[in-house]
C-alpha cells in the first residue's frame, strides 16, 4: 500500500483542527524544551534585545510521520526560522541547512545497491540548529509558542 501524505503535512490552523492535535501539541512542547535543554534557544523578552538586532519570524510546521505501509509511527512539531529575511551574504549560509535532492537520494541507493552496500534512515529530532554561529540569531517567537518555556 502506498499511502499520500500530502494529508499528513499540516499547517498550524489545520492542526488545531485534527482529531489529533493534542498529539502535536505535546511534539511541540518537547521540542521547546529540547531546544532550550541543548542550550541552543534562550527566551527573552524583545525588550532585552541588543541594540540592532535583527528579529526573524518563526512558524511551526507538523507532520504525521507513516512507515511504508501507512501506520502511523510518531507526530513531528518543528519550529522553522524565515530565513529568506536574512540580509544576503551576512551569516547567509551559516544558517542555511541543505537537504538532498531525490534524486541525489535515488542515486546514493543505486550506488549502494550496485555496490552491495547497507542504507539505514535516519530520523533526528531538533535538526535545524546544527550549524556554529559566531553571532547570535534572535527570532519572534511564532503562534503557538504556549507557555512551554516555563
Amino acid at each position: 500500500m502506498v499511502c499520500d501524505n500530502k494529508l499528513d503535512i499540516l499547517t498550524q490552523s489545520q492542526m488545531f483542527k485534527a482529531p489529533d492535535a493534542d498529539k502535536f501539541v505535546t511534539t511541540q512542547a518537547m521540542e521547546i524544551k529540547g531546544l532550550m535543554a541543548s542550550g541552543v534557544m534562550k527566551a527573552h523578552p524583545c525588550t532585552s534585545l541588543p541594540k540592532g538586532a535583527r528579529l526573524l519570524s518563526s512558524l511551526w510546521s507538523y507532520r504525521r510521520k507513516r512507515l511504508p505501509d501507512g501506520t502511523l509511527l510518531n507526530h513531528k512539531a518543528c519550529l522553522c526560522v524565515n530565513g529568506k529575511e536574512q540580509p544576503l551574504g551576512h551569516d547567509y549560509w551559516e544558517t542555511y541547512a541543505p537537504m538532498a535532492s531525490w534524486s541525489t537520494i535515488c542515486l546514493l541507493l543505486l550506488l549502494s545497491t550496485m555496490m552491495n552496500l547497507k542504507t539505514r534512515q535516519v530520523d533526528y529530532n531538533q535538526a535545524f540548529p546544527q550549524a556554529k554561529l559566531h553571532d547570535p540569531v534572535f527570532i519572534k517567537a511564532p503562534q503557538g509558542w504556549f507557555s512551554h518555556t516555563a
